[in-house]
């Protein structure tokens, strides 16, 4: 499970999918409710990195009440997490905002010490886009480390992407270039989102033309690593910086489920199992969490928004009581 998750963070959904498949079948295997419920939300992870949602919100929903019912950290976390990981590739934004911020909130029942700095460059991403770039600035504050603490070289390569893509405009320039000079560009996922952030950047700056080689760049990475809703955001950024037309890339490393381990390959509509165990304990005698504020739309209900959640743009988002909701 933790490998699955692992690689959805690399953007490596490959191993990925035959991570989680195997997470998965173990699972299944033991009938133990609290390792079925973590496995959904491994293959949920993976699922919402290459782009497929439906798959990913299955997952979630079947994993979540599981969670709520054995009232375990760790499982509520998780569900939280692949929650906002399946908002974000759903565009989404604001609510995939709300929901990861809650594991940044010292003081809130989800905070999680570490998940919070593996999330820190989705969560910059999605303030970003949801025009919540202020308040992404303040939780990258939170994270800074007090002097003569190191932080280890993942941890430093997200907190350099969060300065990089938040940043002011008049700082910007300098923020990217300590970015790609710091060990960020090494990282393949991650160092095609900042060659994306800042394609994106130089386009806003009237510098189209300058944007087209790092979005190319950027582009030519998410073909390779299967990481389709990245490469559909080139794409449109490549579009608004005059590309007539975008040549078409290659075909996605991770199309389907069937890149798994050799022997245990499953057909694009695979679903996971649900044990006899697990469908139990996420039964209807199972509590749920209570109904909560929601994005409005048919598409944008299936994304619950935590407590103390904001009003978004254009009335998209529409918050009536404060709740934690998964």
């Amino acid at each position: 499970m933790l490998r699955a998750t692992s690689c959805a963070y690399t953007g490596d959904v490959g191993v990925g999918a035959a991570a989680a498949e195997e997470a998965s079948r173990l699972a299944e295997e033991s009938e133990h409710p609290l390792w079925c419920a973590g496995s959904y939300f491994s293959v949920a992870d993976v699922a919402a990195v290459r782009g497929d949602v439906g798959l990913a919100e299955e997952m979630v929903d079947r994993g979540a009440r599981v969670a709520h019912a054995s009232n375990n950290r760790a499982l509520v976390n998780g569900a939280l997490h692949a929650r906002g990981l399946a908002a974000f590739v759903d565009e989404q934004y604001m609510a995939a905002f709300e929901l990861m911020a809650q594991m940044f909130d010292q003081d809130g029942p989800t905070h999680h010490p570490a998940r919070k700095y593996w999330l820190l460059p989705f969560v910059s991403e999605c303030a970003v886009l949801s025009g919540e770039s202020e308040r992404g600035r303040a939780l990258l504050a939170g994270l800074r480390p007090p002097p003569g603490v190191v932080l280890g070289p993942e941890t430093r390569c997200g907190m350099l992407y969060a300065e990089a893509v938040l940043a002011e405009d008049g700082d910007a320039a300098e923020a990217f270039q300590a970015a790609f000079a710091g060990g960020v560009a090494e990282r393949p996922f991650l160092g095609a989102r900042l060659q994306l952030a800042y394609g994106a950047w130089l386009r806003r700056q009237r510098r189209p033309l300058d944007s087209h080689g790092p979005l190319r760049a950027a582009l030519s990475t998410f073909e390779r690593l299967g990481t389709k809703p990245w490469a559909i955001r080139v794409r449109r950024e490549l579009e608004a910086a005059g590309v007539a037309e975008v040549e078409p890339g290659t075909a996605f490393a991770g199309e389907g489920w069937e890149m798994l381990s050799p022997g245990n390959a499953r057909s694009p509509g695979w679903r996971p199992r649900v044990s006899a165990t697990a469908r139990s304990a996420s039964g209807s005698t199972c509590p749920r969490a209570p109904s909560g504020p929601t994005c409005t739309g048919s598409s944008q209900a299936r994304h619950q928004l935590p407590q103390a959640a904001v009003v978004g743009t254009g009335g998209r988002v529409r918050v009536t009581q404060a709740t934690a909701v998964i």
